[in-house]
């Protein structure tokens, strides 16, 4: 393979021509910015041969929406991850983060060392939001590999989420008074939530099957309205049945008899996170 670079005089550019699969490609830009010189138009042209060498040349990735593009590739990566609506909405949000940097055009084979850290230096992001869109990035860029878009990932800065928020604990007085203040109908989900310490994605997703010889099996989630038949960390656990928990349960049995849910909605579906923290937020 030839190829050649020329001088539009029209333009006041330089150019790279490139014939391929009985194709001629005509390019005018180099990593998104105008070709204004003859040593850039050399160097695209020797990146261009080497990529055909390697068999990684990809002719619309020089061009407007190409599919290495930061904002192409990472909508094609999210279509194809099996993570959790949540997770893929987080990412999402970091995408956006990173584009609004770098630009929705930038190539993901030119992500370096270098360009992560100044990337990191420059979010106006507290040490956690940084590191949630650089491992964002990471896990991204580990499936264009495995996918053999690139080559290898480039080494990442190393990142810290910072000192862990203070955790503040109800006494066991507020914790009453608080129960206690919540309306009779709401406060049996919250009071079984308590017991075992669950997070509120599993308590919505409790069903009767999750109920087997006096054990509690925790199996299932909600992330975000998306009931998935695997837990956050993706192990079930057990534990067994409190008096208290068996007492609270035959109350909902009596008056949600016909519902999969242990603990529904007036409507017989999945108890709503939203509507079921207005109790708790009136009377904390």
């Amino acid at each position: 393979m030839g190829g050649s670079y020329h001088y539009d005089k029209s333009k006041g550019r330089w150019l790279v021509s490139v014939y391929w699969n009985k194709t001629r490609y005509r390019i005018f830009k180099y990593n998104g910015e105008p070709i204004y010189h003859e040593k850039t138009a050399q160097k695209l042209l020797n990146k261009i041969r080497a990529e055909i060498d390697d068999s990684l040349f990809t002719p619309a990735s020089y061009f407007p929406d190409s599919p290495l593009s930061i904002k192409v590739f990472s909508e094609q990566w999210l279509k194809a991850s099996t993570v959790c609506k949540a997770t893929k909405s987080n990412y999402r949000k970091c995408i956006r983060k990173a584009i609004n940097h770098l630009g929705a055009d930038f190539d993901i084979r030119h992500f370096t060392y270098s360009k992560l850290s100044i990337l990191s230096n420059d979010l106006a992001l507290a040490p956690k939001g940084k590191y949630n869109v650089l491992n964002t990035i990471k896990t991204m860029l580990n499936h264009a590999f495995r996918d053999e878009v690139i080559r290898k990932v480039p080494p990442f800065p190393k990142l810290s989420i910072g000192m862990p928020d203070e955790i503040k604990y109800l006494s066991r007085e507020k914790q009453k008074s608080v129960l206690q203040a919540i309306p009779e109908r709401h406060r049996g989900v919250y009071e079984f939530g308590m017991i075992y310490g669950l997070r509120v994605g599993e308590l919505r997703a409790l069903q009767k099957d999750c109920i087997e010889n006096g054990i509690l099996i925790i199996k299932r989630s909600f992330s975000d309205f998306e009931l998935r038949e695997t837990t956050k960390t993706g192990q079930i656990r057990r534990y067994v049945l409190t008096p208290r928990a068996v007492a609270i349960l035959e109350k909902q049995k009596v008056i949600y008899p016909f519902s999969p849910f242990l603990f529904p909605s007036d409507w017989g579906r999945a108890y709503s996170g939203r509507y079921g923290m207005k109790p708790v937020k009136r009377s904390a």
